[in-house]
């Protein structure tokens, strides 16, 4: 059996190979890792005729990914389940992993001269770390090698930190009057959340979360709260539990206070109400969004709402509300389609160049099989739209040195500047105004924000932290905040 399996597990690692896109990479990988030594010392015992378990034990930690395989073929179906497989595979792999590991060094002896060596089985070691693990300790099994005690110890204090950790979410987890899904949703301390709604699909959802959770963004810190009258999908179930640390859903309607207050709507950041864009009757299908954003508004007046519509004429209904502010913004399709055919006309070309800054794209440098002309459009669409504000190197500077400045220090390019847009300035009479081709006499103020193109947001935020003191000789992709 051991062969077999192990046989299999060869012809596992070479298909991998073969099929691995950066084959550096694929070597430092765990399970390429664990293949590497477990795989050559049992053909070395077949070849010396020696049966050797060494660290053969290692195997097992390709049980990590067990809970994957089962949701894969429909076998866990929530994400208690989920959860609980996890929990149990991590238990084993430590269990197995830490007795083959007291096995090898209890039945090796001491390094150098191998002194003091133990005849102790493999199922007593699995007795020993259970009972260690379980701070019961009967003393019938102990370490006497040095390198044993001094692993016994350190696994004692691991051990006991994630009994600590994991036992009661087990018995959260175990506990049958627990709701399949949230009825309220329990704001974390540091976590910020936006509540989105509407036309809930797999489609939607997972365009929003593709885009939601790019490397280049930097939402470590922002939930996405869905609210949704109907019970979700087999598929979009299975992508909540992919997302599990991103998405909390609640079952419930926008337009139900009660439901509101459970999403925690006075203190998120947005509401997002999504469309469904091939909806046979547009009118009626802007007309629920809309009477969505009326009751949100209804309940709480200063939160930011981002309604899609599909038709245009619908937007002056929601502009006409009195409690509509410059905060909340529309966003109609049929309007951006027609908006970018025009652009296109005018300009060829000018229509991918914005649908590629929208869009969210990670380019692979490492692909030499591309053409030059493929490598530099791909190094294009890897770029996106920014938004950030200015520290207070750049204020009362003209915008064209900023520009400048920008462009050849911290490789940013600014397009806009947006001046008087901060929180204060919402409730004045002097409206904000967007700054593109800028005159000598227009400066950089405390209150400005700029618009700019780049890779990422992590490389966005140097313009946010740059100081002269601190950053003068610092390369941009590695300017952080310092303590001034």
């Amino acid at each position: 059996i051991d062969l077999v399996c192990n046989a299999y597990f060869l012809l596992h690692f070479v298909l991998k190979f073969i099929a691995a896109n950066d084959k550096v990479k694929f070597w430092v990988k765990l399970t390429s890792v664990v293949d590497m030594f477990t795989i050559p010392p049992l053909v070395t015992a077949i070849c010396l005729k020696s049966h050797w378990l060494g660290i053969r034990f290692i195997c097992v930690i390709r049980l990590l990914n067990f809970h994957d395989v089962l949701q894969s073929l429909y076998i866990l179906r929530s994400s208690n389940h989920v959860r609980l497989v996890q929990m149990f595979s991590i238990f084993f792999c430590i269990w197995v992993c830490s007795g083959g590991f007291i096995h090898l060094l209890e039945n090796s002896g001491d390094p150098l001269c191998y002194l003091s060596p133990q005849t102790i089985s493999i199922w007593e070691c699995f007795y020993l770390i259970i009972i260690t693990m379980s701070s019961v300790g009967y003393g019938d099994f102990y370490c006497k090698t040095i390198l044993g005690k001094i692993f016994i110890i350190i696994f004692i204090l691991g051990a006991l930190a994630w009994f600590a950790s994991f036992i009661p979410e087990l018995f959260q987890i175990l506990d049958s009057s627990r709701q399949k899904y949230l009825v309220e949703y329990k704001k974390e301390i540091g976590v910020r959340h936006l509540i989105v709604g509407g036309h809930i699909s797999f489609s939607t959802v997972s365009s929003l979360m593709r885009n939601f959770t790019h490397n280049d963004r930097l939402n470590q810190n922002l939930k996405c709260v869905i609210l949704d009258e109907e019970k979700p999908s087999l598929e979009l179930d299975s992508l909540y539990k992919r997302y599990y640390n991103k998405i909390a859903y609640i079952k419930g309607s926008m337009m139900v206070i009660r439901d509101l207050k459970n999403a925690r709507l006075a203190s998120s950041e947005a509401v997002l109400i999504l469309t469904n864009q091939s909806s046979e009757c547009p009118d009626i299908e802007d007309t629920k969004n809309i009477m969505k954003a009326i009751a949100i508004k209804n309940y709480c007046g200063h939160a930011k709402v981002i309604l899609q519509l599909l038709k245009s004429e619908n937007k002056t209904i929601c502009k006409n509300l009195p409690f509509w502010t410059s905060r909340d913004h529309i966003i109609c399709f049929t309007e951006m389609k027609m908006a970018f055919m025009a652009a296109g006309c005018l300009a060829p070309g000018f229509s991918t160049f914005l649908s590629n800054l929208l869009l969210m794209f990670s380019y692979d440098k490492k692909n030499h099989d591309l053409e030059s002309w493929q490598n530099e459009y791909l190094k294009g669409v890897d770029m996106e739209v920014y938004k950030e504000k200015f520290s207070t190197f750049f204020h009362d500077r003209p915008i064209y040195e900023v520009i400048n400045f920008c462009y050849t220090r911290l490789r940013l390019l600014l397009v806009a500047v947006v001046d008087g847009c901060n929180n204060q300035n919402r409730e004045s009479s002097k409206p904000s105004r967007i700054i593109l081709n800028p005159s000598k006499m227009n400066a950089i103020s405390p209150q400005s924000v700029g618009f700019f193109i780049c890779t990422s947001e992590k490389q966005v935020k140097s313009v946010l932290h740059y100081c002269l003191r601190c950053h003068c000789a610092v390369p941009a992709h590695m300017i952080k905040q310092c303590p001034c």
